[in-house]
């Protein structure tokens, strides 16, 4: 128990003071689990390519680097990319470092406002941004996914509901087997370690079902 308390405790401690970002860029679960779940009604955090202009290419190569940008709105100030805590081009797309916390959508709002227009970095889905469609918050997939996870509550409160109102540990001391005199028998020895959980009194017993064996 101390062993994993120092080591939970150290992995904070360094994920605090050293790895910082790179822990939702290299070891968070979150994006790799939800890339396999987003489609085209998935809310995130999405530059408007229509309005700003394209950035970058299908390949990924940064068309300009000089603003302001002819294409669109985006002035090529890079705001939304210098406040991103995992150092990511929202204007490149969606990517898996992406922990979509909306800092980049803050700064842009901040640029455009002075400009009397909207930010070009909001939280929607790629179905208002690209077709003009409202959102369908309840299709089949996210009724699925409530679904599964409804059972699975019931599930756990099923299971929490049937509690064992005793635990018992049986845990051999470091004590040797003995061989009796006439090599006949073996003595080992056991601690058992017995925990009312009940908030009643209860007695227990022992009931060997091996003839062989005695106590």
């Amino acid at each position: 128990m101390y062993g994993f308390l120092i080591g939970i405790t150290s992995f904070l401690i360094y994920d605090v003071v050293a790895l910082k970002e790179n822990f939702c860029v290299y070891i968070c679960p979150y994006s790799r689990i939800q890339s396999a779940l987003f489609d085209e009604h998935t809310i995130q955090t999405i530059y408007n390519e229509k309005r700003g202009g394209q950035i970058y290419n299908a390949q990924g190569i940064k068309l300009s680097n000089k603003p302001p940008l002819e294409s669109g709105d985006c002035t090529g100030c890079e705001a939304c990319v210098r406040v991103c805590p995992t150092h990511i081009d929202i204007r490149k797309g969606m990517q898996l470092e992406c922990i979509n916390c909306l800092e980049c959508a803050d700064a842009c709002t901040s640029v455009m406002s002075k400009m009397g227009k909207p930010s070009l970095i909001t939280w929607t889905s790629s179905m208002e941004i690209e077709k003009n469609k409202k959102t369908n918050y309840f299709r089949f997939r996210t009724i699925a996914y409530m679904v599964a996870l409804s059972l699975v509550l019931v599930g756990l409160f099923v299971m929490g509901s049937q509690k064992e109102y005793m635990l018992l540990n049986i845990n051999r001391t470091s004590q040797l087997y003995k061989m009796s005199s006439d090599h006949k028998t073996v003595e080992n020895v056991y601690t058992f370690l017995f925990q009312n959980t009940d908030s009643k009194d209860h007695s227990y017993y022992f009931e060997l079902s091996n003839s062989e064996l005695k106590n």
